[in-house]
C-alpha cells in the first residue's frame, strides 16, 4: 500500500490518499470525526485570515496563532476521515493543472536562479512534477545564512526533514541539515517567481 497527504500539495486542511500498486483490495471509506472537522474549520479561518493580511495587512499573529492551533490539534487526532470542506474543494480543484503550473514555477526557478545554487533535480525524467524547489547548500552554516537572507526579503522557506542527531542514517541527516525547501507553487506568478530569484540570487554578493 501506499499513503500520501493531501495538504502538503493542495489547499486544503486535511486528507490523504491510500492506495495499492498491486491492486489489493481497499479499507471502506470512513466518515469525519468531529476532531477533525473542527480542526479544518479552525485552518480555514486561519487561511482566509492569512490572505486578508496579505491584502490589506494587520495582526499576522492571529492568523499564525490558528495555524499553530490547527498543527497540534492534527498531532492528536484519531483515525478520520477528511473533512467535508476539503472533499468538496479536492473535488473542484482542476489538479492537474495545479501541478502543470508548479511544475512550470519549477522549471522557470531553475532557469532563473545563479548555477551556483545547487538545485535538487527529480532522479527520474518521469517525475516531472517536483513538491518544491530544494537547494542544498554547502554546509549547515550556509544554509542558515541563506535562510535568514531569504527572510530578510519576505521570502519563508521551508526546513524538511530534520533528524535526530543520534539518527544512524549519516547521509540522510547531512541532507537534513543542509537542504531548503522553497516553496513555487500556483499561488506565485511567473512575475513573482522572477522576482524572487532575483532577490535570492543576491545572496552571493551580501555578507549575511
Amino acid at each position: 500500500y501506499c499513503i500520501a497527504s493531501l495538504r502538503k500539495s493542495l489547499p486544503v486542511a486535511a486528507g490523504g490518499i491510500l492506495w495499492s500498486p498491486k491492486g489489493l483490495s481497499l479499507p471502506e471509506a470512513i466518515g469525519e470525526t468531529d476532531d477533525c472537522r473542527e480542526m479544518a474549520e479552525i485552518r480555514y479561518e486561519a487561511m482566509a485570515m492569512k490572505a486578508e493580511y496579505l491584502k490589506i495587512g494587520g495582526d499576522k499573529e492571529a492568523f499564525r496563532e490558528k495555524y499553530i492551533d490547527s498543527e497540534e490539534r492534527i498531532d492528536g487526532l484519531a483515525l478520520s476521515g477528511i473533512d467535508h470542506e476539503s472533499e468538496e474543494i479536492t473535488r473542484a480543484l482542476n489538479v492537474k493543472m495545479w501541478t502543470d503550473l508548479k511544475a512550470d514555477n519549477w522549471y522557470l526557478c531553475r532557469e532563473l536562479l545563479d548555477k551556483r545554487f545547487k538545485v535538487m533535480e527529480p532522479e527520474s525524467r518521469k517525475i516531472v512534477q517536483p513538491f518544491s524547489l530544494v537547494l542544498l547548500m554547502e554546509s549547515a552554516e550556509e544554509r542558515e545564512r541563506l535562510r535568514r537572507y531569504m527572510i530578510q526579503h519576505q521570502i519563508y522557506p521551508a526546513i524538511l526533514w530534520r533528524m535526530p542527531e543520534d539518527s544512524v542514517l549519516g547521509d540522510a541527516k547531512d541532507f537534513s541539515e543542509r537542504m531548503l525547501s522553497v516553496h513555487c507553487d500556483i499561488r506565485y506568478s511567473r512575475m513573482d517567481i522572477t522576482e524572487m530569484c532575483n532577490l535570492i540570487n543576491g545572496f552571493y554578493d551580501t555578507d549575511i
